[in-house]
């Protein structure tokens, strides 16, 4: 199974903006403060080793629901799976595929080992959506991971639509892998969640 949507989450743990920013749109500094955000709650939950493990997964996964658009992922992965799928295939997928993305971006908590996350500039695809770009520092003078974090505003908040590491985007390979999934079940929608209900057993959840 593929990695998760964002490979690079459980990295954002120190987020840092420079002076260039300065005079950027109004959109764009708070989409850039969300991020700045995201990274500051991860820091928190990670920090907080008095938590039990159980307390801060389930905030966690109050965070991530909360900071990406996992229905509208979902929505965008299975592509044309999606119209052809019963009002319930969707609903289960969308269940069991945000259980998914909360187990193994939690289990990449477990990698960390003090890279930090630079913002590095940005760009406003639309009205509504902006890519802030970044870079992940790496030790041992390797060079940095380039990442393009696709913020979308609506009803007043942020939401993370995509993410792009070193150029190939984290949606566009989820659809591509889960749609082989897909087209070996016959087409059918329920046996990815299937499999991805299989992980989540794995892995633990509930």
């Amino acid at each position: 199974m593929i990695r998760p949507l964002v490979a690079a989450f459980g990295f954002v743990l120190v987020v840092a903006t420079t002076p260039v920013f300065a005079q950027a749109p109004a959109q764009g500094a708070e989409a850039r403060q969300f991020v700045s955000g995201l990274g500051d709650q991860v820091i928190q939950l990670i920090g907080d080793k008095q938590a039990p493990a159980a307390q801060r997964k389930q905030q966690f996964a109050s965070l991530v629901d909360k900071s990406f658009d996992v229905d509208g992922i979902a929505r965008f992965i299975l592509g044309p799976y999606w119209r052809t799928a019963t009002e319930q295939q969707r609903a289960d997928f969308q269940q069991v595929f945000k259980t998914y993305m909360v187990n193994v971006y939690w289990a990449d908590f477990s990698q960390y080992s003090g890279q930090k996350l630079a913002v590095t500039g940005q760009r406003a695809e639309s009205p509504t959506s902006t890519v802030i770009n970044s870079e992940i520092e790496q030790p041992n003078g390797k060079p940095p991971v380039k990442v393009d974090w696709r913020v979308a505003s609506a009803n007043g908040g942020y939401k993370i639509t995509d993410v792009t590491v070193g150029g190939v985007s984290e949606l566009v390979t989820y659809r591509q892998e889960f749609a082989d999934v897909i087209a070996q079940g016959g087409g059918n929608v329920a046996t990815l969640t299937d499999k991805l209900r299989q992980k989540n057993q794995q892995t633990g959840a509930s």
